[in-house]
C-alpha cells in the first residue's frame, strides 16, 4: 500500500466520520427542535418514559418531531423523566429539553397564600 492510498483512505474516513458526526450534532442541538410560541407549562406528576412523553406534549401547544425526540433520547440514553413543572417558551434543542426533564431541572413557580388562609381551610 502506497502513501497515496493510505492518505486517500484516511481522508475518506475523516470525511465520512465528519459528515455523520456533524449531521447528528446539528439535529440534536437544533435550537427550535422543541418549540412553543407562547409559554407552555408541562406538569409531570410521576416519572415517565420516552414512550409516554408525547401524550403529555400533545396536550399542550408544543411543536416537536416524535421520531427525532425518541432518537435523541435513545442517543443520549436518557429515557426516563422526573416529575415536576417544566416551562417551554420559544425554542429549545432536544439536548436541552431531554437533559432538563431527565435530571429534574424544574422551573420555579409562584404560590400565593392569602392572609387568613390556614391549612384546614
Amino acid at each position: 500500500m502506497s502513501k497515496r492510498d493510505l492518505l486517500i483512505g484516511v481522508l475518506a474516513f475523516a470525511v465520512g466520520f465528519s459528515s455523520v458526526f456533524l449531521s447528528r450534532y446539528l439535529r440534536i442541538n437544533q435550537s427550535d427542535a422543541v418549540y412553543a410560541e407562547e409559554r407552555e407549562v408541562l406538569y409531570l406528576d410521576e416519572r415517565i418514559t420516552i414512550d409516554a412523553l408525547p401524550r403529555h406534549l400533545d396536550l399542550l401547544d408544543i411543536e416537536y418531531n416524535d421520531a427525532e425526540l425518541e432518537w435523541a433520547s435513545n442517543l443520549k440514553r436518557l429515557r426516563t423523566f422526573q416529575p415536576g413543572r417544566y416551562e417551554i417558551s420559544g425554542g429549545m434543542s432536544y439536548e436541552e429539553f431531554i437533559h432538563k426533564l431527565a435530571h429534574g431541572l424544574q422551573d420555579p413557580g409562584r404560590v400565593t397564600i392569602h392572609p387568613g388562609i390556614t391549612k384546614e381551610s
